[in-house]
């Protein structure tokens, strides 16, 4: 699953903030402002990121198979706001 969403403008503030909140949940976010890997261990859900200009692609490569990939799509950019 990929999908590609805009990049907020404060993206290095939203990328910590994220990155707190995932150690806080038991989650693994690394990388930085062009990419980076995701790893949910409730509900297994990881992936990749990366930036191009002003669009954030998202490749899922794990996810449980009933949770509807437009659902991810719509939590992620439900966070990036």
């Amino acid at each position: 699953m990929a999908f590609s969403i805009p990049k907020p403008q404060n993206f290095s503030e939203v990328l910590e903030k994220a990155k707190v909140l995932a150690a806080k949940n038991s989650a693994n976010l690394t990388g930085d402002n062009q990419s980076g890997h995701f790893e949910v261990k409730n509900p297994a859900i990881a992936g990749t990121y990366q930036v191009s200009g002003d669009t954030l692609s998202v490749t899922v490569t794990k996810k449980p198979f009933f949770i509807p990939e437009v659902m991810i799509k719509a939590k992620l950019e439900e966070f990036l706001k």
